[in-house]
This record gives structure tokens, C-alpha cells and sequence, in this order.
């Protein structure tokens, strides 16, 4: 992934999207465009008003919207299958789909119930990673549920 002041991508330790503002390097440099070797990016979240936080680059992957197409206008996401939080509602529920809604309209969370029930949408703006869960990433390394955990393999 090439990785530049203005990208918009998921933070899979938080479950989050945001743009990246600035980058910096394991010296500590920072750019306002882009670096050689990033290791750790400011993020902006992406459609609401919260405050920046910085992102390790491990940890950044491209929107679902952006992602391959999985067929039937569903989309791959790094929290598929995962326990998060719809900040529009307060509801935990577990991320099934991101999908259109409809034909026309952007693709939207598909949550369930943890324990099972009757499914629900939400903006992918509003999906949040639940606090204390791990997350796997593509390759399929566990990444830490806390920061300064050290990621393992399963």
C-alpha cells in the first residue's frame, strides 16, 4: 500500500477510518506528504468530529470500499466477522456483510446480534472495533488487543 498525506484508510487495531495527515519514520521524522519508511501515521476520522490519533502503519488497510469486490456487492473488510460497536446507535453487535443497502447507495455495515437475532445496518463511518478484541489481518497474524502486545500467529 503506498501510503501519502491525504489517504483514507482503516485502522484494524481500532476498527476505525480516517485520513492520513501526517507520517513518520522509526527516527522520529515527520512529513506532510510522504516518507521513505513510515512507521506510524496521524490519522483524522473520517465524517465525524473526534480527535486525531496516531496509527502504526502495520495496522492501516484500504477502506472496504476499496477492497475487492467478494461478489453480490459485497466488499471484504478486516472486521468481517468481528465483535464491534455501532456508534450511531450504542448496539455491539458482530459485523457480517458490508454491502449496498440498496442498488444505488453506498455500502453499509451488516450487524448482528452476538448471540444471534435479527440483523441490522449502519454507516461504515459508525462501526468501531470493541474495546479489549483482538483483530486478524488479512494474512492472518492476530493483531495485539492493547497496545504494546507483540502480534502473534495461530
Amino acid at each position: 500500500m503506498q501510503l501519502a498525506v491525504g489517504v483514507t484508510v482503516v485502522d484494524a487495531r481500532t476498527g476505525r477510518t480516517g485520513i492520513v495527515q501526517l507520517l513518520r519514520d522509526a527516527r522520529g521524522n515527520v512529513c506532510t506528504t510522504s516518507i521513505q519508511q513510515p512507521t506510524r501515521a496521524l490519522l483524522r476520522a473520517v465524517g465525524r468530529r473526534e480527535p486525531l490519533w496516531w496509527a502504526r502503519v502495520a495496522d492501516l488497510a484500504v477502506p472496504a470500499e476499496n477492497t475487492a469486490d467478494l461478489g453480490l456487492g459485497h466488499r471484504s473488510h478486516p472486521l468481517l466477522g468481528q465483535t464491534v460497536v455501532d456508534t450511531a446507535t450504542g448496539r455491539t453487535g458482530v459485523l457480517r456483510a458490508v454491502c449496498p443497502d440498496s442498488a444505488d447507495a453506498p455500502p453499509v455495515a451488516w450487524l448482528s446480534p452476538p448471540g444471534g437475532g435479527r440483523e441490522w445496518t449502519t454507516a461504515m463511518e459508525a462501526v468501531e472495533l470493541t474495546p479489549g478484541d483482538g483483530v486478524r489481518a488479512r494474512d492472518g497474524a492476530a493483531l495485539p488487543r492493547r497496545a504494546g502486545r507483540r502480534a502473534s500467529r495461530r
